[in-house]
């Protein structure tokens, strides 16, 4: 899971015409990650901005097993993200982490929905999926969206799952957030 800034040509004049993304998608896409209801998986999420960021995963909970700092400019070099949105792009960034993992701090020993992501790090957790019965509904039921939401037209205009996404609002508003199937 790769946080990554693009240019946006539809925000030249701004200060700083850039939009933020996850995996280099857009939020509304077919392409989207599937996790297993009760399960739990360890994810690595790759920041490869100089500034740091608030991460949330709606419904699950997560424990935070370390961070560790990212030659990030030797990351992207190896593997140049693709010129236009819409291509996943998160390679395994392993080659290019710097130093041993710091242990979570103290306050951050359990289980957590939101925690910070450091600038030019990856952050490791240990994150549990709930299955229908103890959330007490089904998550994946689809939710839908107006046909023309966000100018987008299709047949995958509908939400299911979870979100996870950048805490930042003006970061969350501008597509880094992504859709998770959660299915039994």
């Amino acid at each position: 899971m790769t946080f990554l800034a693009r240019f946006d040509l539809n925000r030249t004049a701004a200060v700083l015409p850039l939009v933020g993304t996850i995996n280099n998608l857009p939020f509304i896409t077919d392409d989207v990650d599937i996790a297993k209801a009760g399960t739990t998986e360890i994810w690595q999420v790759v920041n490869t901005f100089p500034f740091e960021h608030p991460v949330h995963l709606d419904l699950a909970r997560f424990r935070v097993l370390g961070r560790q700092k990212l030659w990030t400019a030797a990351y992207m070099a190896a593997s140049l993200p693709p010129l236009e949105e819409g291509i996943r792009w998160a390679p395994d960034p392993s080659p290019f982490l710097i130093g041993e993992p710091a242990p979570p701090a103290a306050w951050e020993a359990g289980w957590k929905d939101t925690t910070l992501v450091e600038a030019d790090a990856v952050l490791t957790l240990l994150v549990h999926w709930p299955s229908v019965d103890e959330l007490g509904f089904d998550p994946d039921a689809p939710i839908p969206i107006p046909h023309d939401a966000e100018g987008h037209h299709g047949d995958h205009l509908e939400i299911r799952g979870y979100t996870w996404h950048c805490h930042n609002l003006e970061h969350q508003d501008h597509d880094m957030m992504q859709q998770i199937r959660v299915q039994g």
